[in-house]
């Protein structure tokens, strides 16, 4: 499973970083939080229980557009 969350920058002067993604957020929320969100709210929709993920990419970063991208890999038995 790969989560990105996109939040939007208080600071303008920064915008040359933001765009190259060299500046990242690291204010609150915290990373475990933004992903038990994601992960509480696709359970009985994508998984039976979130027990069933054996993987997981996250990130944050800074973007004009807020939004959390989730891609989900399954994996065949």
């Amino acid at each position: 499973m790969y989560l990105s969350f996109h939040r939007k920058s208080t600071t303008q002067s920064q915008s040359p970083l933001i765009a190259s993604g060299e500046l990242r957020p690291t204010t609150k929320p915290d990373l475990d939080n933004l992903v038990k969100g994601i992960k509480d709210g696709c359970t009985k929709i994508i998984w039976h229980d979130d027990a069933q993920i054996v993987e997981m990419v996250v990130r944050k970063f800074y973007d004009m557009q807020p939004r959390a991208e989730v891609k989900v890999k399954v994996l065949s038995i």
